[in-house]
């Protein structure tokens, strides 16, 4: 098994795509994008080497997998789709560049890499009144719970008060 790299945020440039009629499905496609991985940016900013290939496979369907789908092309800097079906050196997509993310995914009870393209992350937003609804929802059912009592601290040895101890 091949050793899995860390996940996080990459940086790489498209060498390669394509699309092809779905299988299960012949009415919908799926998209194959291959990044040569230039770098990797670790938690503290600091960017170090990163070599090999990512694929990022996108199944757009109807609805938000299509708009996630046309966001990643968007981002990637694709103004037609339509030029993913032609061959890498035609197209002229080829060298185009972004980040892209890599997180562990476990598939088949194996660990493999899944990558995206990145964009930028949305604020989590909560209203006043979802949070209404949760109330309404677990009503009394949540209790508070009483926090448990914190043990008395055991008095330091040279608290003893016996003078024949050396601390």
């Amino acid at each position: 098994m091949a050793d899995l790299r860390t996940p996080g945020n990459y940086h790489g440039r498209l060498i390669d795509h394509g699309v092809k009629e779905n299988e299960k499905s012949p009415e919908d496609v799926d998209i194959t994008l291959v990044f040569d991985l230039d770098y990797y940016t670790d938690r503290e900013g600091e960017q170090h080497p990163a070599t090999g290939k990512a694929y990022v496979r996108m199944f757009p369907r109807e609805g938000k997998s299509s708009e996630i789908a046309a966001e990643q092309l968007q981002k990637l800097g694709v103004d037609d789709p339509s030029k993913l079906a032609f061959p890498v050196e035609k197209s002229g997509l080829a060298g185009l560049g972004c980040d892209l993310w890599m997180k562990h995914e476990d598939y088949n009870g194996k660990a493999q890499e899944r990558w995206s393209i990145a964009g930028e992350r949305q604020p989590i937003e909560s209203t006043a009144s979802a949070g209404s609804k949760l109330k309404a929802l677990f009503g009394a059912s949540l209790k508070p719970r009483p926090r448990a009592a914190s043990k008395p601290k055991a008095a330091p040895a040279s608290a003893s008060g016996d003078d024949d101890v050396p601390f």
